[in-house]
């Protein structure tokens, strides 16, 4: 049966063949302000845009809608959802997913390094002597968690490989140690002898 686009607007349903199928609306664009967002997603987007804000939890939708403007490009909202689809590196060793350092960004209220690659300021968090290279490698951003590739291949082994590596890496730090010190004796000697 062919149905006049009149109808169709009229009731918003579409017959075909003595079924009928409602046409339902278009679904609101997530990535711009809208009157489809809730006022806590309104709240969190003028947050993220004006970390300084204060007083917003008692303002209405209408307000926070004119003062994010309507139809302008979600920031915040659209950012944290980009990065939380990142962290898909399930690990043992940390109850929570990891994501790729290279691909997440410091957030833009983070001082003077605000927006740059979470790799070019994190530092790791788990720092084994000797053999941690301190830049990140894989991180969380929810957790605020970085660990280098060095300390993240050592905490992927099993746990018996891994206790030995550590302790292979105790022992080579203690020499380090030890040799350190009997330099710096000898060294300390030598002045001793160079004033006498």
């Amino acid at each position: 049966t062919v149905v006049s686009q009149a109808k169709i607007d009229a009731t918003q349903t579409v017959a075909t063949k003595k079924k009928v199928v409602p046409v339902r609306p278009k679904p609101a664009d997530p990535s711009v302000v809208s009157k489809s967002m809730t006022a806590a997603q309104l709240i969190e987007e003028l947050k993220y845009r004006n970390p300084r804000a204060t007083g917003l939890s008692g303002k209405n939708k209408s307000w926070l809608i004119a003062e994010l403007g309507d139809g302008t490009p979600v920031l915040g909202v659209k950012a944290d959802a980009k990065a939380n689809a990142l962290h898909v590196h399930r690990v043992s060793f940390v109850p929570h997913l990891l994501a790729d350092s290279s691909l997440l960004r410091a957030p833009r209220n983070y001082g003077p390094h605000g927006n740059r690659k979470r790799v070019d300021i994190g530092t790791c968090d788990v720092e084994h002597p000797l053999v941690c290279s301190k830049r990140p490698y894989r991180s969380s951003e929810p957790h605020d968690y970085d660990i280098c590739k060095a300390c993240f291949d050592i905490e992927s082994l099993p746990e018996h490989e891994r206790e030995q590596k550590l302790a292979d890496i105790d022992k080579r730090y203690q020499e380090i140690e030890l040799e350190r010190q009997r330099q710096w004796e000898k060294q300390r000697r030598e002045e001793e002898a160079r004033w006498r």
